[in-house]
């Protein structure tokens, strides 16, 4: 999401030296990386063309009316991955990694317990093709504890690509983003993504006919989290 704005330093990449083993062994790295993770609602209406056959060479055509939620896109996408669909504890998330540093991202990734996959290349937010494009913004300071609000409008483009279903729409989308306060304690002055709605409308298949898509697709919730990863 190119036009989300940067984010402000919350956490330093850590490096933490382990005590070699043996004199020419050389240590593991030990890093500490600060996300921001929300929780994704998607709700979608589509019209789905039914053909019937009554004869040779003709068919009755029906745009036939069809509802799906936040658990039809993960099975949709588990079963693209080759894993059960039946994914009742799976969570969809928006991830923001490494928040604050270069090598920022945004994420979709499933969660599984303590297991996460991301599935960026099959749910994902792109700018939208519009020959004019532009945002507007709302911008409120609080001078007494060095503060901000603001909220973006802009129109994106979401897209689902999996095996059997897939759909490309284009919306409204609305950004609030705030600093980070912990209990009393500004973290973070500049504005953090804390939460974002879009509501869209677009084309593609459902179970591999074609279909006219809309809906909307919410994050909230943010939540910190520091992962640490090992590498050799």
């Amino acid at each position: 999401m190119k036009r989300i704005p940067s984010l402000a330093a919350l956490a330093a990449l850590c490096t933490v030296a382990v005590a070699p083993l043996q004199a020419q062994t050389n240590p593991p790295t030990v890093s500490f990386h600060t996300n921001a993770v929300f929780n994704v609602s998607i709700s979608l209406s589509a019209l789905v063309q039914v053909t019937t056959p009554v004869a040779t060479n003709f068919a009755i055509l029906t745009a036939n009316p069809v509802k799906g939620s936040t658990k039809d896109v993960i099975n949709a996408i588990l079963a693209d991955l080759g894993r059960t669909t039946n994914g009742a504890q799976t969570k969809l998330l928006w991830r923001i990694g490494d928040v604050g540093t270069t090598n920022e991202t945004f994420s979709f990734i499933l969660r599984d317990g303590t297991n996460d996959t991301d599935v960026t290349r099959r749910l994902f937010f792109q700018n939208s093709s519009l020959d004019y494009d532009r945002t507007a913004t709302t911008l409120r300071t609080n001078p007494k504890n060095s503060t901000t609000n603001t909220t973006d409008y802009f129109i994106e483009r979401l897209t689902l690509r999996t095996g059997h279903t897939f759909f490309d729409g284009l919306g409204l989308f609305l950004l609030r983003s705030s600093s980070l306060v912990n209990k009393g304690q500004v973290i973070s002055s500049s504005p953090v993504p804390a939460a974002f709605r879009m509501a869209f409308a677009g084309a593609g298949t459902a179970n591999d006919q074609p279909a006219v898509y809309r809906g909307q697709i919410t994050a909230a919730g943010r939540k910190i989290e520091v992962q640490q990863t090992t590498s050799p």
